[in-house]
C-alpha cells in the first residue's frame, strides 16, 4: 500500500495489470495442473475410501471449474487495466 499510495493514476494501472498478469500466469499454470491431476485420477479409476466409492475425478473437477472462472475474472481485469493504460 506504501508504494500504491506514491503512484500516480498511471503508475496504479500499470501496477494492476502486472499484479493480474502474473496471478493470470500462476492461476493457469495451477489449472493446468490440476486438470492434469483429475486426468490422472479417471484414468487410475481412483475411488473414494468411502462406502459410496466416489470416483475421485467428480469432486476433483471443482478445482478446475474454479480455477477456470478465476481465469476468466482476472482476464477481464487485465482488459480494463490494459485499457486504462494504454487510454
Amino acid at each position: 500500500e506504501m508504494v500504491q499510495m506514491r503512484l500516480g493514476p498511471r503508475g496504479k494501472a500499470i501496477s494492476a495489470l502486472v499484479f493480474d498478469t502474473t496471478s493470470f500466469a500462476y492461476v493457469a499454470l495451477t489449472d493446468w495442473y490440476f486438470v492434469q491431476f483429475v486426468f490422472s485420477s479417471y484414468s487410475r479409476e481412483s475411488l473414494a475410501p468411502t462406502p459410496l466409492a466416489t470416483p475421485l475425478w467428480i469432486p476433483e473437477t471443482v478445482m478446475i471449474v474454479g480455477a477456470t472462472l478465476l481465469l476468466i475474472s482476472l482476464g477481464r481485469s487485465i482488459v480494463r487495466d490494459a485499457r486504462e493504460v494504454f487510454a
